[in-house]
C-alpha cells in the first residue's frame, strides 16, 4: 500500500493519523483509520489479516536483538503491530509457525509505541486461524528466488556510500556473491539468478521523518516510500524479496522479515530486508537478514537469551569467526541442519536419520559444508517421542563457506520448535566449547539420550547414538586399546594412549571413570 499525504498529515500503512512525525491520536481515529477489518469493542478490537515476522539486527558494537515482531496486515492494506503473548501462540505450534497466517486477533490497544512504526500496538488475548480448515503444509523452498536492491536516500542526505555496481556484484555466482553463497549453502536447491540493483532514490521527506529522536524507524512508511520511488524502474512482482539499501543508519539496527503488500497491483507476502550502510557493508549480514526473509529465526547457545553466541549459524553469530573480503566485508558461515531440513526443506532422506524411542544407531555423518558424499548429514533424536522437541546432531568441517569455524566437530543442538529461538547449541559455549571430537560424549540423563564421537574421516564423522531410559540403563562397555593395536590392560578406565568403543549401552557412562585421558568430554 502506497503512503499517501493530504493537507499536510501523513497517513501511514498502519492507518494511524500521524500531526508531524510519531504523534498518535486518540484510540477511536485509530479505528476509523484502519478499516473494517478492525472492529471495537470498548478499548478493544479484532483484527483479520496475513500475519508477517520481522527480526531487528545490531551491529556487532551494539548486538541487540528485536523480535520477532509480529504485523498483520488487513486486505485494504493496513498494518498493525500484534503483540502475541507465548500462550496465545503455543496452541498453534508457536509464533513462528504463524508466520504468513491468515490470522484473526483479538485483543486491547497497549500504551506501548510500535517499535516498527507510527501505530499503536495490538495486545492479543486470543487468536484463530481465519481458514483452520485449509492445510498449509510447509512446502521446501527451491528454484530462483530473485531480489531486487533498491537505494534509497534521505531528502537531506546526499552521501552514496557505494556506487550501483557494488550493489549488482554483491548479487554474483562468484565467490563471496549471494547468489554463489545460497547456491553453497542449499545445495544448489535456490540461486537467486535474476537479482537487479536500482538507484539511487531520493526519499520525499528526511530523515528524522522515518527514524525518531530514540533511533526507532518506521519500517512501514521506509517500505512505503522507498518501493515507491523506484516504481517507475521496477516492476516488484518479477522478484521475491526486496533489498531497502539506506545511505544512513535506520536507527540501530539492519531489518529482516517478511511484508503483506501490494506492489505493481499484487497482493503477497514479500521478503524483505532494511540494511543500514553496516549492512551492505558486510555480506554476512545481508546473509542473514535475507535469512530471515527466508523465514529463518535466530538460534542461541543454551537457555540463554542472546541469540548472537552460536558461532555455527550464520543466524547468530556471524561475525566472530567470519573471514573478511576486501570489498564485501565479513562473509557468512553455513546455517544448521535444523533451518536447512526442518524450515527450509533442503534435506531428505536418505539425508536425515531419526533414531525414534528406545533405538540406537551409528551413523556416518558427512560435513554440512560442500559435502562430498551422499548419505546423513543430520541425525534426529526425539525426546520423549515427541515431533516438536528434538535433538539434532551435525557434522561440521572446514570447508567452503564453512572455511573459518571455531573449530571442526560434531555439533549438538536442541530443538524446540514452539520457541521463537528454537535451536540451542549445547556444549560450555557456543563456540569451539561445543564441538565433539572423537571419544567426546554428549549426555542428556534425564531423557536417556547420548550421543558419542566414534570416528572421524577426512569429509565427516561417525558417531554412535542411543535415545531412551532403556538403552541408558547399563554402565559404560569399554573395550581399551593401545595404539599399536595390542590389548591393553583392559581395566575399563580409558587411558593415555588407549581409545574406547562406546557400545549402545555407553549413554549412562560415569564420565569421571574416563580421565585422564581428556578425550571424552560430557555436557547436560
Amino acid at each position: 500500500m502506497r503512503t499517501t499525504e493530504r493537507n499536510g498529515k501523513h497517513r501511514g500503512m498502519n492507518g494511524v493519523m500521524v500531526v508531524g512525525r510519531g504523534v498518535l491520536l486518540a484510540v477511536a481515529a485509530l479505528l476509523a483509520a484502519v478499516g473494517p477489518a478492525v472492529a471495537a469493542g470498548g478499548h478493544g478490537a479484532t483484527i483479520r489479516g496475513r500475519l508477517a515476522l520481522v527480526w531487528g539486527d545490531g551491529s556487532p558494537e551494539a548486538p541487540v536483538a528485536v523480535g520477532p515482531v509480529a504485523v498483520v496486515t488487513d486486505a485494504a492494506g493496513n498494518a498493525v503491530e500484534v503483540e502475541i503473548p507465548d500462550a496465545v501462540a503455543a496452541p498453534f505450534g508457536g509464533l513462528l509457525e504463524l508466520d504468513g497466517r491468515e490470522i484473526v486477533v483479538r485483543g486491547s490497544w497497549s500504551a506501548r509505541p510500535s517499535r516498527i512504526g507510527s501505530g499503536a500496538v495490538l495486545a492479543a488475548v486470543s487468536l484463530e486461524l481465519a481458514a483452520p480448515s485449509r492445510t498449509e503444509a510447509t512446502t521446501a523452498l527451491t528454484g530462483s528466488q530473485p531480489w531486487v536492491s533498491v537505494l534509497c536516500k534521505f531528502s537531506d542526505s546526499n552521501a552514496e556510500p557505494e556506487d550501483l555496481a557494488y550493489f549488482e556484484n554483491m548479487f554474483s555466482d562468484q565467490y563471496p556473491g549471494l547468489d554463489h553463497y545460497w547456491r553453497e549453502v542449499s545445495y544448489h536447491n535456490i540461486d537467486i539468478l535474476g537479482s537487479e540493483a536500482h538507484g539511487w532514490y531520493t526519499l520525499p521527506h528526511p530523515r528524522s521523518y522515518y527514524v525518531d529522536g530514540s533511533g526507532n524507524a518506521d519500517l512501514d512508511t521506509l517500505f512505503a516510500d522507498c518501493t515507491q520511488v523506484a516504481d517507475g524502474d521496477v516492476y516488484y512482482p518479477t522478484f521475491v524479496g526486496i533489498n531497502l539499501m539506506f545511505n544512513e543508519d535506520i536507527g540501530s539496527y539492519a531489518w529482516g522479515g517478511n511484508r503483506w503488500a501490494t506492489l505493481d497491483g499484487t497482493t503477497r507476502s514479500w521478503r524483505v530486508t532494511w540494511e543500514p550502510p553496516w549492512g551492505y557493508g558486510n555480506v554476512c549480514v545481508m546473509s542473514h537478514e535475507m535469512g530471515h526473509g527466508f523465514g529463518l529465526p535466530h538460534s542461541t547457545f543454551g537457555n540463554d537469551s542472546n541469540p548472537y553466541d552460536n558461532a555455527w549459524d550464520v543466524m547468530s553469530d556471524t561475525w566472530s569467526y567470519t573471514v573478511t573480503d576486501p570489498v564485501y566485508g565479513q562473509v557468512a558461515q553455513h546455517t544448521i541442519t535444523y533451518h536447512k531440513s526442518e524450515r527450509l526443506g533442503w534435506l531428505r532422506a536418505p539425508e536425515e536419520v531419526t533414531v525414534g524411542s528406545g533405538a540406537s544407531a551409528t551413523v556416518r555423518l558427512e560435513r554440512l559444508a560442500r559435502p562430498e558424499w551422499p548419505g546423513p548429514k543430520e541425525a534426529r533424536i526425539p525426546i520423549g517421542g515427541s515431533s516438536t522437541h528434538f535433538y539434532t546432531v551435525e557434522a561440521r568441517r572446514a570447508a567452503g563457506y564453512d572455511h573459518s569455524l571455531p573449530g571442526e566437530g560434531v555439533i549438538v543442538h536442541e530443538v524446540d520448535t514452539g520457541r521463537t529461538e528454537p535451536a540451542h547449541v549445547q556444549g560450555s559455549d557456543g563456540a569451539a566449547g561445543a564441538e565433539l571430537l572423537p571419544g567426546a560424549v554428549f549426555r542428556d540423563d534425564a531423557n536417556g539420550v547420548g550421543v558419542a564421537v566414534t570416528g572421524s574421516d577426512g569429509t565427516g564423522y561417525t558417531v554412535s547414538v542411543a535415545n531412551g531410559s532403556a538403552m541408558a540403563a547399563a554402565g559404560l562397555e569399554v573395550d581399551a586399546h593401545a595404539g599399536t593395536g595390542t590389548s591393553s590392560n583392559a581395566d575399563g578406565i580409558l587411558e593415555p594412549g588407549e581409545t574406547a568403543l562406546l557400545e549402545p549401552a555407553w549413554a549412562n557412562a560415569s564420565l569421571g571413570s574416563l580421565s585422564p585421558a581428556g578425550t571424552v568430554s560430557g555436557f547436560t
